[in-house]
């Protein structure tokens, strides 16, 4: 019997936002419901629990969207075979990928988008590397928040993560663009080589898949 192999790859951003759709649909628009006895509006705890549980999935889904991007373009356009760049912070990265493409990185730090993910970034942060559980004083559940999370009741909401979402595909649509590279809509979980499939983000003068 003969066997045939082929070399596949992964492409993570594809899953990454697979996940992050299926986590935004379990969210709902609003943290806050009308308590009958206080006579007022006040955070409803149930409602919270499900979008900040929900919600931080998204957040540092979409951080992993960034990096697996970001990374992409190293990997496979700048063709980088080490490690100690891919474990390195956004910003390093881009300053390496726009002047090997002879690009400015202030024009993408100019843009909304760039705003949103280090907002992202921040709140993702903070969360995953949490130092003290002490999150305000209120009446009710505080939505609120300390800094530097802020108003964590309106930020973790179906409509805004679905806003960041979009922002945050816009921002790497646009470092891909700035380098003169593609995004390829058509990238699956896992491609072949062999079969002349393309990373998520190619270089189309020099793809050889």
């Amino acid at each position: 019997m003969i066997v045939i192999s082929f070399s596949y790859f992964i492409n993570l951003e594809v899953l990454a936002l697979v996940i992050i759709d299926e986590h935004i649909d379990n969210m709902t628009n609003s943290n806050i419901c009308y308590d009958t006895y206080a006579e007022l509006d006040i955070c409803d705890e149930a409602v919270f629990h499900n979008n900040l549980k929900n919600g931080w999935v998204v957040v540092s889904m979409l951080s992993n969207y960034v990096e697996s991007a970001i990374n992409t373009i190293l990997r496979d356009c700048i063709l980088y075979d080490g490690e100690r760049l891919l474990k390195s912070n956004v910003e390093d990265k881009l300053e390496i990928i726009y002047p090997h493409y002879k690009a400015d990185t202030f024009k993408i730090k100019e843009k909304h988008y760039w705003g949103v993910f280090r907002k992202l970034s921040r709140i993702r942060n903070e969360l995953t590397h949490f130092k003290k559980n002490y999150i305000g004083t209120s009446g009710f559940l505080p939505t609120e928040w300390i800094k530097p999370f802020g108003n964590v009741g309106e930020y973790f909401t179906k409509d805004e993560m679905i806003r960041t979402k979009d922002d945050i595909i816009k921002l790497c649509n646009e470092i891909a663009s700035d380098c003169k590279l593609e995004v390829n809509r058509a990238a699956k979980l896992f491609n072949c080589y062999d079969a002349c499939d393309f990373p998520y983000i190619y270089d189309p003068k020099e793809a050889t898949f």
